[in-house]
């Protein structure tokens, strides 16, 4: 949990600094975090 509190202070620092890739940088980890999940689900279901 505290790895999670670590990005996402760093995140908010960053945020701050340049919007634009903040967002970037979110949708990349989200979209990842929405991979794994969809990976983990099909391997429970085979």
């Amino acid at each position: 949990m505290s790895i999670v509190y670590q990005i996402f202070s760093y995140c908010q620092y960053y945020f701050k600094k340049n919007y634009f890739k903040t967002i970037f940088y979110f949708i990349i980890i989200f979209y990842f975090i929405f991979i794994s999940v969809l990976i983990v689900y099909i391997i429970l279901i085979i």
